[in-house]
């Protein structure tokens, strides 16, 4: 094939009408690239996205088989400029817009420098709107100014502050142990609310 097309140039740049055919065909494969690079670019970019490599995404790898990466650490800061951090086993794209995590860790720093942890066997990250995280099975929130928190399903909104959930939860301070049908729980104030039969055993000093 490419010693076909040498001689295709070859006799071409011996007669007048020869070149200017094969100046039109070069001036059609460099109008080729140029219309092929924009779609090169676009299609990278629409395979990073699926895999979520974005520029406050890190990961180890890329199991393409599972359609998966490996070890994803999630970057961002709250509205108060306080950043966090999400990493989990594995993440796969379930929908356009959504992403499901296994063993989530999660860390957010505070003004204060006190932290506040989260973990679950499972999470959901809505990469439309990468403030908020949906946690589900033996969530455990904790905080290192001394209290700690037990439920089953929690959403956490890094938009207003807040780690909120529908399911009953049971909450551990120095104070005493809380539990209720449901919670609000304001990571910045540090002020936790329950709702639904709230039932509150005081420790004694």
């Amino acid at each position: 094939m490419k010693k076909d097309f040498q001689t295709l140039v070859s006799k071409a740049k011996k007669s007048r009408k020869g070149r200017k055919k094969l100046r039109y065909f070069l001036l059609i494969g460099a109008a080729a690239v140029l219309i092929l690079i924009p779609t090169i670019f676009k299609a990278v970019e629409l395979y990073e996205d699926a895999f979520m490599v974005k520029s406050k995404i890190k990961v180890d790898k890329i199991d393409f088989e599972k359609k998966s990466v490996i070890k994803p650490k999630y970057y961002g800061v709250d509205d108060k400029n306080q950043p966090y951090l999400i990493k989990a086993n594995t993440a796969t794209q379930q929908k356009e817009n959504l992403v499901r995590l296994e063993t989530v860790n999660g860390e957010i720093t505070l003004n204060d420098k006190s932290k506040v942890k989260v973990r679950s066997n499972e999470g959901y990250v809505h990469t439309e709107n990468e403030k908020k995280t949906d946690l589900y099975g033996a969530v455990y929130v904790h905080s290192d100014k001394g209290y700690e928190a037990w439920t089953e399903v929690a959403h956490i909104d890094f938009g207003k502050n807040t780690i909120f959930g529908p399911q009953k939860v049971k909450a551990k301070s120095d104070r005493g142990t809380a539990t209720g049908q449901r919670f609000v729980l304001n990571y910045d104030t540090k002020i936790i609310t329950l709702y639904g039969k709230p039932h509150l055993i005081i420790t004694p000093n």
